[in-house]
């Protein structure tokens, strides 16, 4: 492994190494690598966090039969980053072990926030997933206020088509290349 000392944030340490490293890494804990770094994950996901990310692949699932879905599914995106969305829906099955998204990006991908990878997730990735061309980018907030939002790549720059809570529980969401579907927060969110 590299000799650079490893760095840490709560719930995320990362570590240089080499890409050849970062693949010899155990399945568990989930882990990315950026600019020669992993990024681990060192906090499992609570259970809310499982449940919703099974919810919503079901949801996606059920209402876009026609695209390939993953959940946790490796994803290379330009500037040799190999990020792992909590979801990733793509028009055709990947070929090989991962998605390529310098030839073929992901339609969308989905983060499920959490207190230790909240700026990772929005501020990072949100940016790599723009680079890459990503269509749709889906972020689930479980705390704070509970929402579902669903942004749109306008221009290289995120756009909030919809976002939908508690309080304005229902939309209409357009998935590129598809029919607008019924959003219900209450659908995902059931406790």
């Amino acid at each position: 492994m590299s000799s650079a000392a490893p760095s840490s944030t709560a719930g995320i340490e990362y570590v240089p190494m080499s890409f050849e490293e970062y693949l010899a890494l155990p399945d568990k804990p989930k882990a990315e690598w950026v600019d020669g770094v992993a990024v681990i994950y060192t906090m499992a996901p609570v259970s809310r966090h499982s449940s919703l990310q099974f919810r919503l692949a079901h949801w996606f699932a059920t209402h876009f039969p026609d695209l390939w879905g993953g959940t946790e599914a490796d994803t290379w995106l330009p500037a040799n980053r190999m990020r792992r969305p909590d979801l990733a829906m793509a028009l055709h099955t990947p070929e090989g072990d991962w998605i390529n998204g310098t030839e073929a990006p992901p339609l969308l991908v989905l983060e499920i926030l959490s207190p230790s990878t909240r700026s990772e997730d929005l501020f990072r990735k949100g940016a790599e997933y723009a680079s890459a061309g990503i269509a749709q980018y889906w972020v689930v907030d479980p705390d704070d206020e509970r929402s579902i939002e669903v942004n749109d790549l306008v221009d290289g720059s995120w756009q909030r088509q919809v976002r939908v809570t508690s309080k304005q529980p229902t939309a209409s969401v357009v998935v590129p290349g598809h029919d607008p579907v019924q959003l219900d927060f209450h659908e995902i969110f059931r406790d």
